[in-house]
């Protein structure tokens, strides 16, 4: 199967349809259950008053200084979960999903190293142009599987690699990834709205909200889960090219 925008999600659902059981069941625990923690008790910033961008990034900073360890905890388990999921997936020795947790953890540091360097350099290349975030987005897309996949990978090691396995396929991944972070905002859209609807009538009540609040968490979960897949599914068809 060649490194092509259908043959990457070709490979994905190949991938999925072998592991599905497994995957499923990590994910539930560290994908699903912190999107629905912070569904129930993070609210978002409150920039309905915010009348210009000063304004906002006051608001977006009151917010943080309330909430941002809470929202900072949850990115970790996220990217642990995710990590874990890598190991499922890449491993060659098809691992367990106790095995895959136990290395996940060792890895976790490097994994938020690599992740922490990929959104600064997409936030950095965003201050210039949206289509370079995007790009860059592209080129950096199989660091966390260079990371997970290769035997004693620094974090450094990973993104160079990952740089390297993209070249001259950055548009192809970046429309990969665009794709798929679009189809899970667009899952978590319409409960998103209808809790915003609720609100605003003054009829947001708990029986009401639970419901659509788990809906738009199981959507958050499942959008992490599918960008997770693509990912290994791209380093696998881009290591098989080589």
């Amino acid at each position: 199967m060649n490194l092509s925008f259908s043959g990457v999600f070709a490979e994905a659902r190949a991938l999925w349809q072998r592991e599905r059981i497994l995957l499923v069941a990590v994910a539930a625990v560290f994908l699903f259950l912190p999107c629905l923690s912070a569904q129930f008790f993070l609210p978002l910033p409150d920039l309905g008053k915010a009348d210009g961008r000063e304004a906002m990034s006051e608001a977006i900073l009151a917010w943080f200084n309330v909430y941002g360890g809470w929202f900072m905890l949850e990115l970790v388990v996220i990217t642990y979960g995710a990590g874990a999921l890598l190991v499922l997936l890449l491993d060659p020795a098809r691992p367990t999903a106790g095995a895959s947790l136990i290395r996940a953890l060792r890895l976790l540091p490097s994994l938020l190293i690599v992740w922490t360097c990929a959104l600064l350099l997409i936030s950095l290349g965003s201050t210039l142009l949206l289509v370079v975030a995007f790009y860059i987005a592209g080129r950096l897309l199989l660091a966390g599987p260079a990371l997970v996949a290769g035997p004693g990978v620094g974090p450094i090691r990973a993104l160079i690699d990952g740089v390297k396995l993209s070249h001259r396929r950055g548009w192809m991944l970046s429309a990969v990834a665009i794709v798929t972070f679009g189809a899970g905002q667009v899952a978590q859209l319409i409960p998103g709205m209808l809790i915003g609807a609720l609100a605003a009538s003054g009829t947001a009540q708990p029986l009401l909200l639970a419901p659509l609040e788990i809906l738009a968490a199981a959507a958050a979960a499942a959008g992490w889960l599918a960008l997770v897949i693509v990912q290994a599914a791209a380093y696998r068809l881009a290591r098989q090219g080589m």
